[in-house]
C-alpha cells in the first residue's frame, strides 16, 4: 500500500503540515535524519557492543530505523515494538525479509502483557521513548517493563532528550514555554531541506529522573553518556557545525543492566 495511506493516522500524534511530505518525513526520519545519522547512531554502536548472535527488543522502534541496525549487526532475533499503527505499518513494509517482526504496543502499560508474552532478550533499547511518558509513574511502569523483557545481565539503551535544541541547522528544535519544569510539554519540530515537515509533543523530565526510575525498577549500573559524533559527520560538515551540540547536548544515551540475581530483588519486593 503507498505510504500516503499510512501517513493519515499520523494526524493523530503528529501535525503534518501537507500530505505531500510524507514521503520527506519518512526520509527525515529515517537515514537522511542528520542527528540520526551521525550522532544517535554513532553513539549508539559505540554503546552496543557485540550483537553476533544476540535477540534484541526495540521499544518505540517507530519505522524501524533501529531495528534494522540491529539485524544488520547480527542479532538473530530482532522485535520492534510502537504504539503508532501507521509506523508499525510502514516498519513492516520496508520488512522485506520478513526478518524482523513488528507488533502494536504500549511499552508503558501497566505489566503490559504484551511485553511479558515476549519472552527475554539480551538487550532493549528505548530511543527517545521515555519523553512520551507524561507522569513518573508512567516512566516507571515503562523502566519495570523493560527489566522484566530482559535475560538477567541483558542491557538497556535508552536515549533521553535533557535540553532544549533552539538551532534547526540540525534539522530538528524543540521549544517549551519558561521556566522549564518537570512533566513539561515541549514541542518539536522536524524541518527537512528547510521546510517544516511536522510537530509534536513531548515531556520535559531532569535526567536524574530517569535514571531514579531505572534504580527503582532494580537496574544496576546506570550510567549516563554524552553523545558521540562519527567521523564522518566531521568530514562532512566540520567540527565548528557540531560543536553547539556537543558543548550542550540537547539528548543524552542511559545504558544500565539488569543484575543476575534479580528474581531477589523481586522476591523481596513483593515480600515488602
Amino acid at each position: 500500500m503507498r505510504l500516503e495511506h499510512y501517513m493519515k493516522g499520523m494526524k493523530r500524534h503528529l501535525n503534518l503540515q501537507s500530505c505531500e511530505a510524507s514521503q520527506a518525513l519518512k526520509r527525515k526520519l529515517g537515514d537522511e535524519d542528520i542527528l540520526k545519522k551521525y550522532m544517535i547512531r554513532s553513539t549508539f554502536l559505540m554503546l552496543c557492543g557485540e550483537l553476533s548472535n544476540k535477540s534484541v527488543l526495540d521499544l518505540a522502534c517507530g519505522f524501524g530505523y533501529f531495528t534494522r541496525l540491529a539485524k544488520s549487526l547480527g542479532a538473530y532475533r530482532v522485535i520492534g515494538v510502537d504504539i503508532s499503527e501507521p509506523e508499525i505499518e510502514i516498519a513492516k513494509a520496508d520488512n522485506h525479509r520478513g526478518e524482523i517482526e513488528y507488533l502494536l504496543g504500549d511499552a508503558s502499560e501497566h505489566d503490559s502483557p504484551l511485553l511479558s508474552g515476549l519472552g527475554s532478550f539480551d538487550m532493549v533499547t528505548a530511543i527517545f521513548l521515555l519523553n512520551y511518558l507524561g507522569t513518573r509513574e508512567k516512566i516507571y511502569y515503562a523502566c519495570r517493563n523493560i527489566a522484566g523483557c530482559l535475560n538477567p545481565g541483558g542491557k538497556l539503551i535508552a536515549f533521553v532528550d535533557v535540553n532544549l535544541q533552539p538551532d534547526r541547522k540540525y534539522g530538528f528544535t524543540s521549544s517549551a514555554k519558561k521556566p522549564l519544569n518537570e512533566g513539561d510539554v515541549m514541542r518539536g519540530i522536524i524541518y527537512h531541506e528547510d521546510r517544516k515537515v511536522c510537530n509534536f509533543n513531548f515531556h520535559y523530565w531532569h535526567l536524574k529522573t530517569f535514571e531514579d526510575a531505572l534504580e527503582r525498577a532494580g537496574f544496576d549500573a546506570v550510567e549516563s553518556h554524552d553523545p558521540i559524533i562519527s567521523e564522518q559527520g566531521m568530514v562532512e560538515f566540520g567540527e565548528r557545525f557540531w560543536q553547539e551540540i556537543l558543548e550542550r547536548p540537547n539528548s543524552k544515551a542511559i545504558t544500565c543492566h539488569k543484575p543476575y540475581n534479580s528474581h531477589l530483588k523481586q522476591d523481596i519486593e513483593r515480600r515488602i
